[in-house]
């Protein structure tokens, strides 16, 4: 649980998922999303999940929740976060059934058990929102304060330094050294 729920119901209508994604975009941060978004996608998603409509589908998904991230917190994105959200997008989307079919059904795409692509496109904005407020949660309550916060992103290169002991630690164990 991410308390992604208890921010999204304080919100508001004002704040939530539908109006931060009508709000106008700075051109810095619109260039850094566009550049982003290509390059963050987990990799091979589609070919894991056996629908590589699925993959497109998650990329423009990507695209929408970073756009509405920038609009909740002006100047708040950067580099970093466009990884986090894929992987909480793909995984949240991963583990919901569309329309009663595989889970990997997209908006352009339903699943051949999903009722309507009327149906399959409100499942799917109703999913990505939800994965919306959980990254909201999870940057805004879970993540250290410093995490992503610019230009060093201390939490950030903590957690790496982190996985690069842990890394170092276990190629050594697995090579016998």
């Amino acid at each position: 649980r991410s308390g992604g729920v208890a921010l999204q119901r304080a919100a508001g209508a004002a704040g939530s998922y539908a109006a931060l994604l009508a709000c106008e975009l700075g051109e810095e941060d619109a260039d850094q999303i566009a550049a982003d978004v290509g390059r963050s996608a987990v990799d091979d998603i589609g070919v894991v999940l056996g629908d590589l409509v699925f993959e497109a589908a998650l990329r423009e998904a990507l695209g929408r929740v970073l756009r509405a991230w920038c609009a909740r917190r002006a100047g708040g994105y950067c580099q970093g976060m466009n990884f986090a959200a894929s992987v909480v997008l793909a995984v949240m989307r991963a583990g919901r059934p569309a329309g009663g079919g595989s889970g990997a059904a997209s908006p352009t795409a339903p699943s051949p058990t999903a009722p309507s692509p009327t149906a399959a496109a409100a499942e799917w904005e109703e999913w990505e929102e939800a994965a919306f407020w959980t990254f909201v949660g999870m940057v805004e309550l879970l993540s250290p304060a410093d995490f992503y916060a610019a230009p060093e992103m201390a939490g950030l290169q903590r957690e790496c330094r982190v996985l690069q002991i842990l890394a170092r630690s276990e190629l050594r164990a697995l090579r016998g050294l």
